[in-house]
């Protein structure tokens, strides 16, 4: 993809944009990594027009890889395209056609990563002029501009009637968001992960039920399957259930400290009140476990989420485990 030259910053790669709080980002303040590129020529329509024939084919190619490694995708290709064409007010049929890539390829994508969801955001503030044109009748009252609504549960009952006064279709979006009635089951896709408990002795536990004060050995095992070549930054985050609390081993006297048996040592390590996070700059396909020490501290019974793995640049590859509920008892 080419941009024109006087919008790429000196660091070769990166589109100009608000800072990436990732750590392989740039360190640049004030940049978004983006695709390779090529000085373009001078006339900014030629790079423009060149960028969307690029960009149509990577939305019709059907065989394209699942990570980059400039942490890219076709959607964010598409969202920095309209970003980039309507700040230089390209043509019409450029930013049209990025419109529609990014309709295609946020419709085939699950999970968003943070580069598409930066760059999504600066396209919807590269067009919001347009939305001002937009003429609406909502429940009989004349309404200018872009109309979000949020409904609860009780609202639905009753109808919402909006209707387009002016003389461009327009495209509503529906989005739904709730919390389940019960808990979700494990999933996998292209990671699995499982999470069991052991005393500090080595034998098996069943934590539905934990005296308070009872350390335990918490065991995080990932599996990537074989033929998953893509690789990116992954993260394994595990969150306690509320009465748990981890033994960070940089105030232990004799730290436990996460430790794993399988020669892959997490690039960094967050322990935190409510959870541990792990992360990892490669994950070659095979199976591995890390182990950390938690205490039982406060009665009650407690939602245990599951521990989750993903690809942080392409989220469709992710995994979690079995949620479920424990109980701590109080000492007597």
């Amino acid at each position: 993809m080419t941009a024109p030259a006087s919008l790429l910053c000196p660091h070769a790669g990166h589109f100009c944009g608000p800072p990436c709080t990732h750590s392989r980002c740039s360190p640049h303040d004030g940049h978004l990594s983006a695709p390779n590129v090529t000085p373009a020529p001078q006339d900014p329509q030629i790079a423009f027009a060149s960028a969307i024939e690029k960009l149509g084919e990577d939305v019709e190619d059907q065989n394209r890889g699942g990570w980059r490694a400039d942490y890219g995708s076709v959607l964010r290709d598409a969202s920095a395209i309209l970003t980039l064409a309507t700040d230089a007010k390209a043509k019409p049929a450029i930013i049209r056609t990025a419109m529609s890539a990014i309709e295609v390829e946020r419709a085939r994508t699950r999970y968003t990563s943070t580069q598409e969801m930066s760059w999504m955001v600066l396209a919807a503030r590269a067009v919001i002029e347009q939305s001002k044109t937009i003429a609406l009748d909502v429940g009989g009252t004349v309404h200018n501009g872009s109309l979000n609504r949020m409904f609860r549960d009780g609202a639905l009952e009753q109808d919402f009637r909006v209707t387009n006064k002016g003389d461009q279709p327009l495209r509503a979006v529906v989005a739904v968001s709730g919390s389940p009635l019960v808990a979700e089951p494990a999933s996998s896709n292209g990671l699995t992960v499982e999470r069991k408990y052991y005393t500090t002795a080595g034998d098996p536990v069943d934590i539905a039920t934990v005296k308070q004060n009872t350390r335990l050995v918490a065991v995080l095992s990932v599996m990537k399957p074989n033929g998953q070549s893509e690789n990116g930054t992954f993260l394994l985050v595990d969150p306690l259930p509320a009465g748990f609390e981890i033994e960070n081993p940089r105030l232990a006297k004799d730290p436990p400290s996460v430790k794993t048996g399988d020669g892959v040592t997490p690039a960094y390590t967050d322990i935190r009140d409510d959870r541990i996070v792990l992360a990892f700059g490669r994950l070659e396909p095979g199976t591995y476990h890390y182990y950390y020490v938690v205490r039982a501290v406060t009665p009650g019974v407690y939602q245990y989420p599951a521990a989750a793995a993903e690809c942080m640049y392409d989220a469709q590859i992710h995994g979690a485990s079995v949620p479920s509920m424990v109980t701590v008892t109080a000492v007597n």
